[in-house]
């Protein structure tokens, strides 16, 4: 197993699985972005090609994209812990990728970001909004825009109250034709905490 990424991880929640209530707010925007993609495309390519690389079957993203998408979308998912699924050797090989879409380690969000940008690979990544608050991301982003989609409640992964809101981070282009920066604010039912905790089916495999 490759541990280029595995041995970085360095903090108990570098990998918190993305609840339904999360991925059901960006399903809409990745729905928009597909059908503008064929809407513009003329190249005749027959597949949009959307990877999530931190992501098993069982995740809610993978279960998410493969309910909406049922022809002509190619979801392909790896993750750390699988013999070929370490993010950084992967993108060399799996080949052209339209979308990624996934919750990437804390520990190495920027560097992943950084390598999305290098290939040139549109990216909406589920994050924590305070990861705004380091410098070293904040002087990526000032010559790397980024895009927000911000849910208007903090969403708890483990049931219990959040102390942080979850965002997605995307590329600009994700969200606008011109590539301008943009930041949309959603609406959640609830903060997935109480009587309304519903884990990602991706806790049944750890």
């Amino acid at each position: 197993m490759s541990t280029s990424i595995r041995n970085a991880m360095k903090r108990d929640n570098d990998e918190l699985y993305t609840p339904k209530i999360l991925v059901d707010v960006i399903m809409p925007f990745v729905e928009n972005y597909v059908n503008k993609y064929y809407a513009n495309w003329s190249l005749g390519k027959p597949t949009f090609r959307i990877w999530c690389p931190f992501d098993k079957e069982n995740s809610e993203f993978v279960i998410a994209l493969k309910e909406k998408f049922k022809r002509g979308v190619e979801i392909i998912h790896s993750h750390i812990s699988e013999s070929d699924g370490d993010f950084f050797e992967k993108i060399e090989t799996i080949g052209h990728a339209d979308l990624v879409l996934s919750n990437p380690p804390f520990s190495r969000k920027l560097d992943i970001i950084k390598t999305l940008n290098n290939y040139n690979i549109t990216w909406c990544l589920c994050m924590n909004l305070e990861s705004l608050n380091y410098q070293v991301m904040g002087n990526y982003f000032a010559d790397h825009p980024i895009s927000l989609i911000i849910p208007d409640k903090k969403i708890s992964f483990d049931g219990h109250c959040s102390s942080f809101n979850t965002s997605y981070f995307c590329s600009p282009d994700f969200l606008a034709d011109d590539y301008n920066p943009t930041v949309k604010f959603v609406h959640c039912e609830h903060n997935n905490q109480g009587k309304y905790f519903v884990p990602s089916r991706m806790y049944e495999s750890k």
